[in-house]
């Protein structure tokens, strides 16, 4: 396990689901050689059969999601999504995003100003038609905000095609907890990026359920 994913791990080890029912831990990831079905159990954890253990790759990005999904329920992480159905430009788009941010006091104004200082520095496209503006967050909020912006029809900016923007604001002051998050974080955007499954999910995100859903099909 500990090849998989860079974490301090503690394994719990139950013989049967009563034993796992009645434990007040909450874990991440819920492994087992049998079909569980019960409900309860099922909501507190998302259940991997024991032979997905052995596609390392669908594992390793199973844990992604999970420890992203985590990192919110703890506060030290907030994870959005957007879709633009209308065409519109990059930049407007991600313009919206964030004031869609400031809006709801997660952002503060200046964070427009410091988003385009950076696009005029380099490009936050990086392929795929994946684009990252990542940009420091002078709010004093502790947590990292992503907000997700889907592109029903894909649109250009610096000469490549945008379907997608991660947009991603990281609080000035960084300590253990968040910085753990934020790479977290980026290895998921890596895993929804590579993975059609998990992207297609995302394309498909209902803003009512957990970050959990990411995981269907995969």
């Amino acid at each position: 396990m500990t090849t998989i994913v860079d974490e301090d791990l503690q394994i719990d080890v139950f013989n049967s689901e009563e034993a796992l029912r009645k434990s007040p831990e909450k874990y991440l990831l819920i492994f087992s050689n049998q079909l569980i079905t019960e409900n309860e159990l099922i909501q507190r954890a998302p259940v991997i059969h024991f032979n997905s253990i052995l596609n390392q790759g669908i594992l390793r990005q199973r844990l992604q999601i999970s420890l992203v999904a985590d990192a919110i329920s703890q506060g030290l992480c907030q994870f959005t999504v957007t879709h633009f159905n209308k065409a519109i430009k990059y930049m407007n788009a991600v313009e919206q995003l964030i004031e869609t941010e400031i809006d709801k006091g997660q952002l503060l104004h200046s964070f427009i100003a410091d988003w385009k200082a950076r696009e005029r520095k380099s490009s936050n496209i990086f392929g795929d038609g994946v684009a990252l503006p990542h940009v420091i967050d002078n709010s004093g909020l502790k947590r990292i905000l992503v907000t997700v912006g889907l592109f029903k029809m894909p649109t250009s900016f610096d000469g490549q095609k945008v379907r997608v923007v991660f947009l991603v604001a990281i609080p000035k002051q960084l300590d253990a907890n968040l910085s753990r998050v934020l790479s977290q974080v980026y290895d998921l955007i890596r895993s929804i990026a590579a993975n059609g499954n998990i992207y297609n999910n995302l394309k498909n995100y209902d803003s009512t359920r957990s970050i959990i859903q990411l995981m269907e099909a995969i």
